[in-house]
Parts: C-alpha cells; sequence; structure tokens
C-alpha cells in the first residue's frame, strides 16, 4: 500500500496541470500514488495514464469535491493536496511526513513561495483571526524571517496541505458548504476543536504560480467570509467575535471606499448573512465528531497510521496543544 496519496484537481489550464505533473513525477517520492481529479476534459497528450491515475467527475464539481473524490480513491494513509501550478522540488514530501510520527498531528503546512522569486513567501500556513479574517501567516516576508515552529498555523495554504487520512474521515472530509478557499481553514479549526494539531514544515516547500492562487471578486469574497464568519462564531465565542467583527466591517468599509467596491461588498455580506442564517448546527456538528473521537479511542480495531492511540486523551473543548518556542530557519 501506498504511503503517499499526491491529489491534484484540474481546475485550470492544461500548461498549469502539465507543469505541476513534470515536477511531482520528477521528484516523486516512494511509495506513492499520484491522482488527477478532472473535472473537465483532459487528453492526457503524454500518455500519462499508468503513472498517474486519472478520475472523472462532473464538470460541475469544484474543488472541494475534487478533493472529497480523491480522498476517496487514493489508498495511502497521508494525503497530499496540490493544486495545478504548485511546483515541487526533490524531497519536499520527507521533512512533511516526519510529522506524523506525531499521532496529534492531523495536519501539516508545507512553506508556499512565489515561483519565480522562491525567497518570497506566499503563505506559512494560514491563521483565522475571530472577526472572520483569514490570514497566509508571513505573506511576502523573506523565507528566512519564518521560524521553525511558529505559532498560530491553523491550517495549510489552500494551493498545497499534507493531511492524515485517518483525521479527514473522522470529520467527515471536507465540507461541501464551506467555499474552496476556505475549505481547509475550516478543517483547520474543526481539528483544533477535536484537539489535533497543524503544524508548519518549513523544508517543505511548494513553489505557486501566481495566476494559480485563489482570485474571487468582491461580492463573492464577502459572500464567502460572512458565511464562514457566522458558521464559526458561535464556537469559537460570541461575544468576542461579534466585536471583532464590526471592527473588521468598519474597516473593510473605509478601504473600499477608495476603490470604489463598498457596494458589491456589503450585498455580498447581507447575502452571505441570509445564506448563513439558514444554515446552523455548526456546535452540534462539533459535539457529534467529539463523540466520534471518544468512540474510536475505544476501539481496539483502530491500527496503523491513526491519530486514535491507546492512552490518547482528546483534550475538552475550547483548549489547545501548547505551541512549541520560535526559532528561525537563520537560527536566530
Amino acid at each position: 500500500m501506498p504511503r503517499l496519496a499526491i491529489v491534484i484537481p484540474y481546475l485550470g489550464g492544461p500548461k498549469l496541470l502539465e507543469d505541476t505533473l513534470v515536477s511531482v513525477l520528477s521528484n516523486r517520492p516512494k511509495d506513492r500514488e499520484v491522482l488527477v481529479v478532472l473535472a473537465r476534459r483532459y487528453d492526457d497528450p503524454y500518455a500519462l495514464d499508468g503513472e498517474v491515475q486519472f478520475l472523472r467527475l462532473s464538470r460541475r464539481a469544484g474543488w472541494v469535491a475534487s478533493l472529497n473524490a480523491g480522498i476517496e480513491r487514493s489508498r495511502a494513509p497521508i494525503v497530499h493536496f496540490l493544486a495545478c501550478g504548485a511546483e515541487v522540488d526533490e524531497g519536499w514530501a520527507d521533512a512533511a511526513l516526519a510529522h506524523f510520527d506525531n499521532p496529534r498531528v492531523a495536519a501539516v503546512a508545507p512553506l508556499v513561495v512565489h515561483q519565480g522569486q522562491p525567497e518570497q513567501v506566499v503563505a506559512a500556513g494560514m491563521s483565522y483571526h475571530l472577526g472572520g479574517i483569514v490570514t497566509p501567516l508571513r505573506g511576502g516576508r523573506p523565507v528566512q524571517e519564518v521560524p521553525l515552529q511558529p505559532n498560530g498555523v491553523l491550517a495549510p495554504h489552500p494551493a498545497a496541505g499534507f493531511y492524515r487520512r485517518s483525521a479527514l474521515e473522522l470529520v467527515g472530509r471536507l465540507d461541501p458548504q464551506a467555499a474552496d478557499r476556505l475549505a481547509g481553514v475550516d478543517l483547520g479549526l474543526t481539528f483544533r476543536q477535536l484537539g489535533l494539531r497543524t503544524v508548519l514544515e518549513p523544508q517543505s516547500r511548494v513553489a505557486l504560480r501566481p495566476e494559480a492562487a485563489f482570485h474571487h471578486g468582491g461580492f463573492c469574497d464577502a459572500m464567502q467570509s460572512e458565511q464562514f464568519f457566522w458558521r464559526w462564531a458561535a464556537t469559537t465565542g460570541l461575544s468576542r467575535s461579534l466585536a471583532m467583527h464590526g471592527v473588521l466591517l468598519t474597516a473593510e468599509s473605509v478601504r473600499s471606499l477608495w476603490n470604489l467596491s463598498i457596494l458589491p461588498r456589503w450585498a455580498g455580506r447581507l447575502t452571505g448573512l441570509c445564506l448563513a442564517l439558514g444554515r446552523r448546527g455548526q456546535r452540534q456538528r462539533i459535539r457529534d465528531r467529539q463523540e466520534r473521537v471518544r468512540t474510536r479511542q475505544g476501539d481496539s480495531a483502530v491500527k496503523g497510521p491513526h491519530f486514535l492511540l491507546p492512552g490518547i486523551r482528546t483534550p475538552r473543548q475550547g483548549t489547545t496543544p501548547r505551541a512549541p518556542s520560535d526559532r528561525r530557519l537563520d537560527g536566530a
């Protein structure tokens, strides 16, 4: 059985896919499988079928549906999501895989850098603030300023991340109700509520082309962000979340006045609020998952590369593992 499954959703142009495949197949680790999930037509001009498994979906399938299909088809205990337009070097997976020896690690974030400017960071993982702000950590900073063991890493960047398969299966994989660019952060918040960890591995680097980034217009971005805020507000602390959200909306309104995007952004926020009111139950979903954790912990049939090992207790809701100290790549 392969140790690593590399899942690549094909949602962009053929050149982005082929550049990603060239880098993966040229630097592929041992004991791996490569799955390309096709949500649009691809004719395989280089006859890669055999080295690569092609999984065809409906053309309406998006990022989340493609990843969930790849998880279902894969056989490996560790699943690596990789976007078209992301390129890797030799050994990029080895350092990341070593973290899964820790049974509390559910996900590993590689260091995502700019393709063509490999010393500039796109994201050293993602963070989420109570007011509803999702931000790439260390974005735009030099690689040398990235700590070896930083605090605050909630999730991998959407373009590249390593996940423990059993953790994904436990929480029901990626939630289709979360937007494509926020589905990984949704997973990270869920893992944190269950007492599981996401860590950064700076020695695992993925170069991302600018055209491969997740781009959205003002209306769509605001709508998705508002839905996501209300999805998690009660779980992360409603009073503080509402206060911080008000500050966020005020600052966003001031900024959008300068680029004349205030109307589509406010329309998106209102639409997102209306949609969120019809989708409640995040707290209950978390409780159900915690109950599944407790049930699985008592199941002696749980074996192999699984984070639910005998003798490990799940922290109470709202607690998080103690973060390691900050050390930097240059040893400072």
